[in-house]
């Protein structure tokens, strides 16, 4: 969606658990961009029923998702962006997994809550004009980030089963497959790591590095 000409994009849905604080959000947001609040929800789960009405044309253009709960749900967040919503995401913390989750879902804008709220606004103001933005917290997250294979759809399957503690059976018999074709996948995958000095030749190494390139949505006490 194009923001309007000189104007930026003025209509927003906050998701935010805590009522006290999505109230400051929406003053300040009057306040500070003119922009105004037409939607708000507690969690990412609560505003998927009503993406048709906030995402339909002359309602909502921006989604502010304060996700200091752990709240961002890639499928939700890409449902969202389907909608025609710029994604702006609030973290608690800027960790590797997070980062890499919301940016696998595509969102425009990520800011730690632990920057100052000059910041907070100035990436909001840059995705509500066209722009992609990262605060300076996330930015060295993501600068940090190791380089992250290309895995195909059935190799990321594999890596996010296998490494969060099933069978290599129990792999293919999830996929669909023969046992020795989901070896095969594991094993392409291993290859894909050791190319870029990441090797990964135990279930637990697997675990652990697909943790960091988002491939696991959250540790596993299996892997």
């Amino acid at each position: 969606m194009s923001p309007s000409e000189g104007m930026g994009l003025r209509r927003v849905v906050i998701v935010d658990p805590s009522t006290a604080r999505r109230a400051h959000t929406r003053e300040l947001l009057a306040r500070r961009l003119g922009m105004r609040v037409v939607h708000e929800a507690s969690v990412l789960g609560d505003l998927s029923a009503h993406l048709p009405e906030v995402g339909r044309a002359g309602s909502a253009q921006l989604l502010l998702v304060i996700a200091s709960t752990g709240d961002t749900a890639p499928r939700v967040l890409a449902a969202c962006r389907a909608a025609g919503l710029r994604v702006v995401a609030l973290v608690a913390d800027a960790r590797e997994a997070t980062a890499r989750t919301l940016m696998d879902a595509g969102v425009e804008g990520i800011v730690s809550v632990r920057e100052s709220e000059g910041v907070v606004l100035s990436v909001i103001e840059a995705v509500r004009r066209g722009g992609r933005a990262w605060s300076p917290r996330v930015r060295a997250v993501l600068d940090a980030l190791p380089p992250r294979p290309a895995l195909s759809a059935q190799e990321s399957r594999v890596v996010a089963l296998y490494a969060a503690g099933h069978t290599i059976g129990e792999v293919a018999i999830r996929l669909g497959v023969r046992e020795d074709t989901a070896r095969k996948y594991l094993n392409r995958v291993k290859a894909k790591y050791a190319a870029l000095g990441r090797p990964v030749r135990t279930k637990t190494a697997l675990a652990r590095e697909a943790r960091v390139d988002g491939w696991l949505d959250a540790p596993d006490g299996n892997a």
